[in-house]
Formats: structure tokens, C-alpha cells, sequence
């Protein structure tokens, strides 16, 4: 935490490297959705459509992990680290 501020470190640091870990998921997906695509046949556009659920069900876990920082200050906290105080 940064003193006599209110400001909490972790959180930000969460906010950064959430969407900065996803980036290469997403890499990784694209490059599947092509192979996939080019092997069975199946559009992309079809694929995508399939997948969104799973891609709104992360971006609301990444958001709710970036703005409820007790939630990933959790176990660290049940450890006796104090990390969010």
C-alpha cells in the first residue's frame, strides 16, 4: 500500500496483469479456431459464435477480479501476509 494515501498496490498490479496474461490465451485460441476451422470444415464466424458465452463468462471474472481485490487478497490474507491492509 502506498502510505497516508488509501491507495492499495495489489490491485492495481491485478488490473495490469490480468488483461496482460490473457493476452497470449487469446493468441493461442485464434491460432486453434484457424487449424480447427481449415481441418473440419466449419466456419470461424460459427466457432465464435459458440464460444462467446465462455468469453463473457471471462472478461466478467477478470473484471470482478479487478474491482473486488478481496477476492484475490483472499488466501494471502487467511496466510497472515496482510497484503490489502
Amino acid at each position: 500500500a502506498f502510505p497516508n494515501t488509501g491507495f492499495m498496490g495489489v490491485p492495481l498490479l491485478v488490473a495490469l496483469l490480468g488483461p496482460a496474461a490473457a493476452g497470449p490465451v487469446i493468441c493461442t485460441i485464434l491460432a486453434d479456431l484457424f487449424v480447427t476451422s481449415s481441418l473440419t470444415g466449419i466456419r470461424v464466424r460459427e466457432m465464435v459464435r459458440e464460444g462467446l458465452p465462455f468469453l463473457a463468462v471471462s472478461i466478467f471474472a477478470l473484471m470482478l477480479i479487478t474491482y473486488v481485490p478481496e477476492i484475490v487478497l483472499w488466501l494471502p490474507n487467511s496466510m497472515g501476509y496482510g497484503l490489502g491492509k
